[in-house]
């Protein structure tokens, strides 16, 4: 699979399963030739989606007794996707593979919190793949205290989406930007754009 195939895969699938709480939904997928599992979370669309995107208090966790500030509620969504993981048998059957966490805008950071939340109970081979993620962490010392969690960090964000202007009160991680296959031209499309351009490693995942 190539990063763009991932991201028109998180954007197009349904079979999600939701959080009627939080409005967080993910997907489970298992590659079990590559020994591979992606958890790809989606973006925001609904209003119950904006009402967490807007609690932007910072909030602590706790990894490798450091502190991680990131947004509340990119938190409390990632938390209920743990919540939903953390009990089922795919957690242990699973430990020896690759875990991918995936996401697309708000489902980026939920991603990355949900990687934290479980590598703080079981010792996962975690990488992450970001896709137009917003800024949800405070300070640089929290950013590089999370990407410690992964093996490969993978955060893509072209340089025309709007998504990179908000939160400024939020740092950001370092990004690759991806150059569109046509250049986009309106706001939606340049939110959109990852599924058509290239990127610098077209190998597969």
């Amino acid at each position: 699979m190539k990063y763009r195939d991932l991201f028109n895969e998180i954007q197009l699938s349904r079979d999600y399963t939701e959080d009627k709480k939080t409005g967080a939904d993910f997907r489970f997928n298992v590659d079990f030739i590559k020994k591979q599992v992606f958890i790809e979370f989606q973006e925001t669309k609904t209003k119950l989606d904006w009402l967490f995107n807007i609690l932007i208090i910072p909030y602590p966790i706790i990894y490798n007794k450091h502190v991680i500030w990131v947004c509340l509620g990119f938190y409390l969504q990632a938390h209920a996707v743990y919540n939903m993981l953390k009990s089922d048998a795919k957690l242990k059957n699973f430990e020896d593979f690759d875990w991918y966490f995936c996401g697309w805008s708000l489902g980026g950071a939920s991603s990355m919190i949900t990687a934290i939340l479980i590598k703080k109970k079981r010792k996962l081979k975690s990488h992450y793949i970001g896709y137009g993620t917003p800024a949800f962490v405070f300070g640089e010392k929290s950013i590089n205290l999370l990407k410690t969690a992964f093996i490969s960090f993978n955060n893509f964000l072209y340089h025309g989406d709007w998504i990179r202007y908000l939160v400024p009160l939020c740092s950001r991680f370092e990004s690759e930007d991806i150059i569109p296959f046509n250049q986009p031209d309106n706001l939606d499309a340049r939110h959109r754009v990852y599924g058509k351009c290239h990127y610098s490693n077209e190998g597969e995942i």
